[in-house]
């Protein structure tokens, strides 16, 4: 049985979406357990349908989920934090409340994949092309990273220097050992900003400038190879799966778009 994990803010139209996508494009021979976390709080949100005490009824009685956690305040942290607490399976599957898939995926492959290799712990899947260099200056300015092709028992994937909170497969043991913020080191981050703390766990003992240190010891990859066009769609913003559908180019391919994670 695979957890798979949602954090969601009041968007119900995106979250049923997102995992009827998921269910029709992701094939694994395990069952999927899903698990929905909604920190939109009580506040009105721009979901098409209504305020978010209504998107949480539909969670509720949609039959989706096999359990959820509905925070009063706006906590994404919080709701990761449940979220893992709720994982059972060595292997759980992060997503967000508005991602479309763009592929079949394979995931019994990929399970199987980390299972005998246990230094991969996470392998993601990406919203736009993907290019061999990334710009590293969320937490730290380290300059210019190299992603590179590897191919693992038969399976490519891209060595990339970066943990991502978007669609991907994660190893539970991982996640866990890395410390989340108390209450007491919440007030020092802005709103929605407790990844910093997290994400600095996640990198203490890692020279990200050496990527085989990096892979060695964090070990996250991308699923496909240098070149691959995007997997999933990011529907958050509808204007962008609008030009999906018209086949326009979701992102034009300068040095300025190809340089970002």
């Amino acid at each position: 049985m695979i957890a798979v994990t949602i954090t969601g803010s009041g968007r119900w139209p995106y979250l049923e979406r997102t995992v009827r996508s998921f269910k029709k494009h992701v094939h694994c021979s395990e069952e999927f357990r899903f698990f929905v976390s909604d920190d939109a709080g009580y506040k009105k949100v721009n979901s098409g349908d209504g305020s978010t005490n209504e998107t949480r009824e539909r969670i509720v009685e949609s039959g989706l989920f096999a359990g959820w956690y509905f925070p009063k305040i706006q906590d994404y942290g919080e709701c990761v934090k449940w979220l893992i607490g709720k994982v059972k399976s060595d292997l759980y599957f992060h997503l967000q409340d508005d991602w479309e898939f763009l592929i079949d995926v394979d995931l019994d492959r990929l399970i199987a994949l980390m299972r005998r290799h246990q230094d991969i712990n996470q392998i993601r899947f990406l919203k736009r092309q993907i290019c061999s260099k990334l710009k590293a200056e969320h937490w730290n300015k380290l300059g210019r990273l190299t992603k590179t092709n590897v191919t693992i028992d038969g399976v490519k994937l891209v060595a990339a220097p970066y943990w991502a909170m978007h669609p991907a497969l994660c190893r539970t043991s991982f996640v866990r050992g890395v410390p989340f913020p108390t209450k007491d080191l919440k007030a020092v981050f802005k709103p929605g900003r407790w990844e910093r703390y997290w994400l600095q766990n996640v990198f203490r003992d890692v020279d990200r400038r050496d990527l085989a240190d990096y892979t060695s010891k964090v070990g996250t990859y991308i699923y496909g190879q240098i070149g691959d066009p995007a997997t999933i769609l990011h529907i958050g913003t509808e204007v962008r799966a609008l030009m999906h559908r018209l086949r326009i180019p979701i992102e034009s391919r300068t040095e300025k778009h190809d340089n970002i994670v």
